[in-house]
């Protein structure tokens, strides 16, 4: 009997396994389309429609929760007054398993919808046109889940996203211009989609038909998108990066000054401070700003700055200021990472409920910070400077509209110190920043 059920659903163990190997290994990407393939395989292989959503809710809860696995690494909470690093892990569990779970809806509904066309003809094209759509439908499931006070709402969550794991393959990345992550969605899609009519229709005369004007698609769309991903020539700018590493205790002062002390022997164009206000609460903006003045050239700082008004309430900036012209632009922080930047109503009824006081405590505070609406792009000796905060990145529309707005160089500053130094979400940020 057990097994007669592990063969019933071999499809929906591979696909699932095949999509957490796409979205935790390093140089992964190839599991992205076999993890599609096997979808697909395990769609068609289910006995109705109700087993076709359950197979794609598993499929979509395991991609979902591999994509922010590292939020474990948020362990210990020692804000809370936490030592041992299994005190509040229910918290995390709890949220995890609800993101997860919401991320697996709409793939489950994906699953369901493909199924009712099973046996059409048009089996492969909507499999791929409705893909790009689910991971849409993921980032709305998300930001409902975390509706809050202060939050954005729309499809900003992209994380998950297997089309991501295409980005570590230069050739492939191209295809995310201009349609950024879900062109990458549909690309791993269609290469899933050619995989499985392959494997089931390789001898079907009129099937290979098919296959080969897939793969005559693909042989004309990958070259095309590299070129029109070639680097277009322009004067150099030189940026540089002031980064501490801040554990339990601040960083200090005289590190940050000897710091940028070695950053501007290299005389850059641009310096790019690290979110880390802890800093700056040891140093003013015309300290800093003062510190670099020596520069023999005009020079372009980065730097956050958190400001509070008489009722307590805080907002996040990302400042660009010259060193000869002052303050060029301000950015205020849009996307907020809920539990960190606000608390969303569904978390605060749940620990309200269980009755943690420490942990009731922190998401009672944590809705303070206020969140901007505008993007602020700069012009810095005729380059167009566009700059975003932490979380931000995770949006495939923010940066998108700085581009549109005509910035070709885009800045993040962000403090990934909350989840210890997770390597996970040191890949998919920069997967997602490619």
């Amino acid at each position: 009997m057990m097994s007669s059920s592990l063969c019933k659903y071999s499809f929906t163990l591979l696909s699932s396994v095949s999509g957490v190997l796409a979205l935790t290994l390093p140089n992964g990407w190839v599991f992205a389309p076999l993890a599609l393939a096997f979808l697909f395989a395990d769609i068609v292989h289910a006995e109705s429609r109700n087993d076709a959503f359950m197979r794609g809710l598993i499929f979509g809860v395991a991609t979902g929760g591999a994509g922010i696995w590292w939020a474990w690494g948020a362990l210990p909470f020692l804000w809370l007054g936490y030592t041992n690093p299994y005190d509040g892990a229910y918290v995390i569990l709890i949220i995890w398993g609800l993101v997860s779970f919401a991320l697996g809806v709409p793939i489950a509904i994906y699953g369901s919808t493909l199924w009712q066309v099973r046996v059409s003809p048009l089996f492969a094209v909507v499999g791929v046109a409705l893909w790009p759509a689910a991971e849409w439908g993921r980032m709305w499931a998300f930001a409902l889940l975390a509706a809050g006070e202060n939050s954005l709402i729309g499809p900003h969550f992209s994380i998950s996203a297997l089309g991501y794991s295409l980005a570590e393959n230069s050739v492939l990345l191209q295809v995310a211009h201009p349609g950024g992550v879900y062109a990458l969605s549909a690309m791993a899609a269609l290469m899933g989609m050619s995989l499985y009519l392959v494997c089931v229709y390789y001898k079907t005369p009129k099937t290979s038909v098919a296959i080969s004007i897939v793969g005559v698609l693909l042989a004309i769309v990958l070259p095309l998108a590299h070129e029109r991903g070639a680097i277009l020539e322009r004067s150099p700018l030189s940026v540089g990066i002031v980064h501490t590493v801040r554990h339990d205790a601040p960083a200090l002062p005289p590190q940050f000054t000897d710091l940028l002390a070695s950053a501007k022997s290299h005389a850059p164009d641009i310096l790019v401070f690290p979110e880390d206000h802890q800093i700056f609460t040891g140093l003013s903006y015309d300290s800093v700003v003062e510190s670099v003045r020596g520069l023999k050239h005009n020079t372009l700082t980065v730097f956050p700055e958190r400001e509070s008004d008489k009722q307590g309430l805080y907002a996040s900036f990302v400042v660009l200021a010259s060193t000869e012209g002052g303050v060029q632009s301000r950015y205020q922080k849009q996307f907020l990472m809920p539990e960190g930047e606000y608390s969303p109503f569904l978390s605060q009824w749940i620990f309200k409920v269980i009755g943690d006081k420490r942990v009731e405590e922190y998401f009672s505070s944590v809705h303070r910070l206020t969140r901007g609406s505008t993007l602020a792009p700069t012009n810095f000796n005729g380059t167009l400077v566009g700059a975003l905060m932490c979380s931000d990145a995770l949006s495939p529309y923010l940066y998108k509209e700085l581009g549109a707005q005509g910035a070709t160089v885009l800045v993040n500053i962000g403090d990934q110190t909350w989840f210890n130094g997770s390597y996970l979400l040191y890949e998919r940020v920069l997967l997602i920043a490619k």
